[in-house]
């Protein structure tokens, strides 16, 4: 019922990048994307990983009370 129904697929902590594309890859809609939030290096490793798409890292930006940096790892299916 919900394949190819939305423009943006997030996640948190749930599985490497490549496993959620692989997993959800149905739910985007065409030209759709997956957007994950993550800390850099995570986020770089698994830009590395996923196959058949166009990744993006955004800028890190610094999290409240020294609790560390994050970023979002855009993937666009080809």
């Amino acid at each position: 019922a919900f394949r190819r129904q939305f423009d943006v697929v997030t996640a948190r902590a749930v599985a490497p990048a490549s496993s959620i594309v692989r997993d959800c890859r149905h739910f985007p809609s065409p030209g759709g994307r997956f957007l994950l939030y993550q800390s850099p290096d995570r986020a770089e490793a698994d830009r590395a990983e996923v196959k058949h798409a166009r990744c993006r890292v955004t800028p890190a930006f610094e999290l409240p009370e020294n609790a560390g940096k994050r970023c979002f790892l855009e993937i666009v299916p080809e």
